[in-house]
């Protein structure tokens, strides 16, 4: 059937190709989008309903509303870029970093995309992959995501991620969501939280790649905004860096990284900045942010073999 799909189709044209009623038809689209696999379908009765694989990210339009009983402090984490699969994946500092976000009652993590490490991202990309397929990493995620009771984990989806979109149609970040409720998948490339009535947090994971300055990529993205669109804070995964700014009223954050300097980063002279953030935000009580307290806690020497 997913061949089928991958063009436009009538459900008529497959009825006709199967041999089979339209409810089997339907029944069988319904367990493929189940299955993660993203369809696109008109509006028309069943029949005439044109239906295709969606191969194209759409970022989610409305902001998530987080609870928000009128606490003067908002504590969360943060984390980005884990690329669970990848041979270079620091899944021992990934554990840490849940360890110190539950000492310190940290209930509420926030992860910035590229919580997989995708696949054919590159001409050589599959021999830095150690779990291959969609199925297959998504079901590594749920066997060794770190699982804290009273921890939830907000995520994107990034590029590495989305690669298995564009390819077969598939979203593994709602296949990661239907293995692992603690893991709530908020989209691809960008999501909106509002924190508070008066305080809107912005996940993005970019497409760029880094540029001659370690400000620039983000500065840029800050400047492109509009007036009235700014969210309050800004983490940016898909660099692997690690910074604050405040710009154009915004903090601003580059989200760091969970994996360690791969062979194609040492070879285009790329750092990785192998860390995770912790943010405390103080609030009036009309929501307003009236200061941020973000520590950093890196990792200085990458684990090999780390899986």
């Amino acid at each position: 059937m997913l061949e089928s799909i991958k063009k436009p189709v009538s459900v008529f044209e497959l009825v006709k190709k199967f041999r089979t009623d339209e409810r089997n038809i339907l029944d069988a689209l319904a367990a493929i989008k189940q299955a993660g696999f993203q369809i696109e379908a008109t509006l028309e009765d069943n029949l005439n309903k044109i239906v295709h694989l969606k191969t194209v990210a759409t970022p989610t339009a409305e902001p998530f509303v987080a609870p928000w009983e009128g606490e003067q402090i908002i504590r969360f984490g943060v984390v980005s870029d884990t690329h669970l699969c990848s041979k270079y994946q620091q899944l021992t500092f990934l554990r840490y970093a849940y360890d110190r976000f539950e000492a310190e009652g940290i209930s509420q993590v926030y992860h910035a995309g590229d919580i997989t490490d995708g696949s054919g991202m590159r001409r050589g990309h599959e021999y830095e992959v150690f779990c291959h397929g969609a199925d297959a990493q998504a079901r590594y995620v749920k066997e060794n995501y770190p699982f804290k009771t009273n921890i939830r984990t907000d995520f994107i989806t990034g590029n590495h991620d989305l690669a298995f979109l564009v390819s077969a149609g598939h979203d593994v970040g709602k296949s990661i969501y239907n293995l692992r409720e603690d893991l709530r998948y908020l989209g691809p490339e960008l999501a909106k939280i509002q924190l508070t009535p008066n305080c809107q947090l912005e996940l993005w994971h970019g497409r760029d790649g880094s540029a001659y300055a370690k400000s620039y990529a983000l500065q840029k993205y800050v400047e492109a905004m509009s007036g009235g669109d700014k969210p309050n804070i800004l983490f940016a995964g898909h660099r692997h860096k690690q910074l604050y700014t405040f710009y154009r009223n915004v903090h601003s954050f580059e989200a760091g990284c969970l994996q360690a300097q791969t062979p194609f980063m040492r070879g285009k002279k790329l750092a990785a900045d192998v860390g995770f953030w912790m943010i405390e935000l103080g609030v009036a009580t009309d929501g307003t942010i009236q200061r941020v307290k973000s520590e950093f806690f890196p990792q200085y020497v990458s684990v090999k073999e780390d899986y």
